[in-house]
């Protein structure tokens, strides 16, 4: 029964598709949004920055070459004026420098978490245009189910006009229908109203406007999770969650920062010594009189050991051991709200499910009950009333089956997202069931993993 139904809203939208330009699938509108979405080039170009942190890092711990150069005119009194030259040439290896072998190790944990960033940012995108999408064909679809109720109430009210005429109906059923028909058209700019906004929604993601999206075809699969297992959710989205990698690598760089503190963050001085090979070369040349230079080289190492600081070591690394505790505490949170919403994104799917197969059955039963109280109202044994709430049953049936399909989707794709397991192949794995795609592949379940 849900294919006939589906078969009906299928066939409504091939007519819009055929007239106008190709339709958009999801696959075309997520190519689009992944290239002109600025929020999502924000986080990859953010990500391609923090990368540089390894290489600068690194630079602490390899060897520095500078040179100085100088050319000076003289001018003592009574002499004649010459010029002096000279450049001397140095090189600098750390031997023995704990803060800067810190800091190159903890630059790679802030590329890990720079990388998770940006794949959060890339699965968002995902749950993103997917919403928005279908967001814009449940627009489209109270828009036709509003445009045809206020279709079904016209007549309507011109049969009751008529009938009324010839004395059949009363005056009270002409203002009736009346009202019920100048509420729908309202019902139909309102409609129109959130379509346009739908609309606006999704063109802010691809930034181009897009006039025709390919609808859901009639054999869209319902398919339970898989493993069919809340626990089992639950452990894999401990395990993949997004979110909770990322804690877990707060408290990794909160480890690192109360290790760097112990040893110096490069702004206040640790408890360790730094020892450095030094080795330069300089050289002068001088023309006064006659002309005159020199020159040597020298290799040595210096040491620096800090003794006192005004005790601003100690109270830095007790800073760092109180935000490490805060990460730790913020970590076990991330677990908390993680477990809490994946079970409550499996239960939504699970509902879902029910609610379209309740849906579907209400939209077949209304349509039964909406022929039946034509007829009887034909007949006059029932009134205006009880028609014109037959037909707004029918129509609120419709919408919330549509309604119930599209966030079957959409909290498929959350559940997944929870999972730490939502990508651009959930996407072509849906893409499939829109009308107008050319691949068609049987549906596939959902799973913690691909």
């Amino acid at each position: 029964m849900r294919q006939w139904i589906s078969l009906g809203l299928m066939g409504l939208w091939v007519g819009v598709s055929v007239q106008g330009a190709s339709a958009e699938n999801l696959a075309q509108v997520y190519q689009l949004a992944i290239h002109n979405d600025p929020s999502l080039q924000a986080a990859r170009e953010t990500y391609e920055a923090q990368k540089e942190a390894v290489p600068l890092a690194l630079s602490g711990v390899l060897p520095s070459l500078n040179l100085n150069a100088n050319s000076t005119l003289n001018s003592p009194q009574g002499g004649d004026h010459f010029n002096s030259n000279g450049y001397s040439l140095t090189l600098t290896q750390p031997l023995l420098d704990l803060t800067a072998f810190e800091s190159l190790s903890e630059s790679y944990t802030q590329v890990k978490q720079a990388a998770l960033t940006y794949a959060m940012a890339q699965q968002a995108e995902v749950l993103t245009v997917a919403t928005d999408y279908f967001g814009v064909l449940q627009a489209q679809d109270t828009v036709r189910y509003a445009t045809q109720y206020l279709a079904q109430l016209d007549q309507q009210l011109a049969q009751t006009k008529a009938m009324y005429q010839v004395g059949l109906k009363a005056y009270t059923d002409v203002q009736t229908t009346l009202a019920s028909d100048e509420s729908a058209k309202a019902s139909v700019i309102s409609a129109q109203s959130d379509l346009d906004s739908a609309k606006a929604v999704l063109e802010a993601l691809t930034g181009t406007p897009i006039h025709n999206l390919a609808p859901l075809a009639q054999n869209f699969p319902l398919t339970k999770p898989s493993p069919l297992s809340e626990t089992q959710w639950v452990s894999a989205a401990l395990q993949g969650n997004l979110s909770v990698q990322d804690a877990r690598l707060q408290v990794t760089l909160s480890q690192q920062a109360v290790t760097l503190a112990r040893v110096g963050n490069g702004t206040i001085p640790g408890y360790t010594p730094t020892v450095d090979l030094n080795a330069g070369h300089t050289y002068s040349m001088s023309h006064e009189d006659t002309v005159s230079s020199s020159q040597g080289s020298a290799l040595g190492i210096s040491a620096s050991v800090p003794l006192f600081n005004g005790g601003s070591t100690w109270a830095s690394v007790n800073q760092a051991q109180f935000v490490l505790q805060s990460s730790q505490a913020s970590l076990e949170n991330t677990h908390r709200q993680t477990e809490s919403q994946v079970k409550q994104a499996y239960l939504n799917v699970l509902s879902d499910i029910s609610e379209v197969d309740a849906y579907q059955q209400a939209v077949i039963s209304s349509e039964a009950s909406l022929q039946a109280s034509r007829a009887a109202y034909q007949a006059g044994t029932v009134t205006i009333v009880d028609l014109l709430t037959q037909e707004s049953d029918l129509l609120s049936a419709e919408q919330q089956y549509t309604a119930a399909l599209y966030r079957y989707i959409t909290d498929s794709l959350t559940l997944k997202q929870e999972a730490g397991t939502l990508s651009v192949q959930d996407i072509d794995a849906i893409n499939p069931f829109l009308v107008g795609s050319v691949t068609q592949m049987p549906g596939t379940p959902l799973s913690t993993s691909h």
